[in-house]
C-alpha cells in the first residue's frame, strides 16, 4: 500500500486531498499546525481509528519539525512515496500597507516551508517518488492586493522547478499545480450577490472548481510515472489566469 504525506491537511483542499487518496487505498499522513483539526479530519476519514491514517502536528517553518515527521511517518508506514504540499498562508493588502511581520510569515510558510518539505522529502523518497506543491493562478497574472502572496508562490514554483532538475537523477518527480478559484461555502454565498454575479459573468466558465475536483487531478498527476513529467506547472483554472485582470 502506497503512502502519501499531505501538508496543510486541515485546510479545505488538504482535507479533500486526504479523502481522495484514502479512498484510493493509500496510507495517509495528515500534517498541520493544529492537532485538534487534524484529529477531526482523521475521524471523518476513519471513525474506527484505522492504522491507515496518522497525523502529525508540525510547523513547516521549522526544518527540524519537518524532518521529525518524515522519520515518524516512515516508522509508521515503512515507506513514503508521495508528498502533497497544500500548506499555505496569505495576506491581502497593498505593497505599502502590508506589515513586514505579516509578509515574513507568508514567505516563511509558502516559500521556506516548501524548501523544508522538499529537503526532507528528498531524504526519504525513493526512486519513483513524487512531490506536488500547490501554488496559485495568481503567479501567472499580477493582481493588486496580492503582492506578498503572489511573490511567495512564484518563489515556490521556481523552487519546485529547480528541485525537479536536481532530483531527476534519482527519478523523483517534482511538479506544481496552480488552481484558479477553489469553491468554499463563503465563496458560493458571495457568488449569489450582485457583485459576485458580476464577477462570475466576466471569467471563464470553469475557473471555479471544487476542492474535490482539484484533489482528483492531483491524484491523477502523481500516477503519471513518466520520468520526463517533472518540473511542470499544471494550471487547472479554466483560463482564469488570462482573464483575471478583466474580471476586476
Amino acid at each position: 500500500m502506497s503512502t502519501v504525506i499531505v501538508f496543510g491537511a486541515a485546510g479545505e483542499l488538504g482535507q479533500a486531498v486526504s479523502n481522495t487518496f484514502f479512498n484510493a487505498g493509500f496510507n495517509v499522513s495528515l500534517v498541520g499546525r493544529n492537532s485538534k483539526k487534524l484529529i477531526d479530519v482523521k475521524n471523518q476519514l476513519v471513525p474506527d481509528n484505522s492504522a491507515q491514517v496518522d497525523f502529525y502536528e508540525t510547523d513547516i517553518c521549522y526544518p527540524e519539525e519537518v524532518e521529525q515527521l518524515f522519520k515518524q511517518a516512515q516508522a509508521t508506514f515503512g515507506k513514503i512515496e508521495y508528498v502533497v504540499n497544500c500548506a499555505g498562508k496569505a495576506v491581502k493588502g497593498s505593497i505599502l500597507e502590508v506589515p513586514f511581520e505579516e509578509a515574513r510569515q507568508v514567505i516563511d510558510t509558502n516559500t521556506l516551508g516548501s524548501l523544508n518539505i522538499i529537503k526532507s522529502a528528498a531524504k526519504y523518497l525513493n526512486s519513483g517518488g513524487h512531490i506536488i506543491n500547490v501554488a496559485s493562478s495568481v503567479t501567472h497574472n499580477p493582481m493588486p492586493m496580492h503582492s506578498i502572496y503572489g511573490m511567495s508562490k512564484c518563489a515556490q514554483i521556481y523552487l519546485s522547478e529547480v528541485a525537479a532538475l536536481e532530483l531527476s537523477e534519482r527519478n523523483i518527480q517534482v511538479n506544481s499545480i496552480s488552481p484558479g478559484i477553489i469553491e468554499s461555502n463563503p465563496l458560493i454565498a458571495w457568488l449569489e450577490t450582485e457583485q459576485g454575479k458580476a464577477f462570475a459573468s466576466k471569467i471563464p466558465k470553469h475557473s471555479i472548481r471544487s476542492a474535490k475536483a482539484i484533489s482528483e487531478l492531483i491524484l491523477s498527476i502523481i500516477q503519471i510515472r513518466e520520468p520526463s513529467f517533472t518540473g511542470n506547472v499544471i494550471s487547472p483554472d479554466g483560463g482564469f489566469r488570462y482573464f483575471s485582470n478583466q474580471a476586476k
